[in-house]
C-alpha cells in the first residue's frame, strides 16, 4: 500500500503536523505540498492536511479534494480556535461534505495552531478603535494561547490518529 500526505500551510502549523504523520506512516510513501505537482491516482492512502478559513478548509485544499475519487481518506487541520464546543466538530463536517461520496474518509483530526501574525495585528487595532469591546479582547487572548500551538500534546494527538488508522487498513 502506497500513502500519501499532502498539506497547504502558511504559518507552517499544517507542515509541522504533516510532518509528524508522514514520519508515522510505516507504508511506502510520500509528501507534498497542496501547491506541488502529483498524481493522487498512484496512491492508496491519501492524508490530507489543511489549515482552517473562515469555517473550512483553505482554498487550495478544496481545489485539491474535489479531484479526489476513490480513495482512502485521512484528514487533519489546523486552526486558531480552541478545541472547545461545537466547532471543531462544524469544521470537520464542512470539510467532510467537500469530499466526493464515491472515496472512504477513516478519520478526521483537528488542534490548534497559532494564526497569522497579520490578522493578530488586525484585531488590535480593532481594539484601539473599540477598546470596551470584550469579544475583541477574548479573541486576541485565543490567538495569543494559539501561539505556543501545535505543541507537543497536539503532536502526540497527531502521532496516534495516524497510528489509530493505519494499523485499521
Amino acid at each position: 500500500m502506497k500513502s500519501l500526505v499532502v498539506y497547504s500551510s502558511v504559518t507552517g502549523n499544517t507542515k509541522k503536523v504533516a510532518e509528524t504523520i508522514y514520519n508515522q506512516i510505516p507504508l511506502e510513501k510520500d509528501i507534498y505540498k497542496s501547491d506541488e505537482k502529483f498524481d493522487y491516482n498512484k496512491y492508496d492512502l491519501i492524508v490530507i492536511g489543511y489549515w482552517v478559513d473562515k469555517g473550512t478548509c483553505d482554498n487550495n485544499t478544496i481545489k485539491l479534494i474535489e479531484k479526489i475519487h476513490n480513495k482512502n481518506i485521512l484528514l487533519f487541520g489546523t486552526l486558531g480556535a480552541e478545541d472547545v464546543g461545537d466547532y471543531y466538530d462544524s469544521i470537520k463536517q464542512k470539510v467532510e461534505e467537500i469530499i466526493d461520496k464515491d472515496n472512504k474518509i477513516l478519520g478526521h483530526f483537528l488542534c490548534q495552531g497559532k494564526i497569522n501574525d497579520k490578522l493578530v495585528e488586525r484585531y488590535k487595532e480593532m481594539l484601539k478603535e473599540n477598546p470596551n469591546n470584550i469579544k475583541i479582547r477574548e479573541q486576541i487572548k485565543i490567538y495569543e494561547r494559539a501561539s505556543t500551538h501545535p505543541d507537543s500534546r497536539d503532536m502526540n494527538n497527531a502521532k496516534e490518529f495516524i497510528k489509530k488508522y493505519i494499523t485499521t487498513l
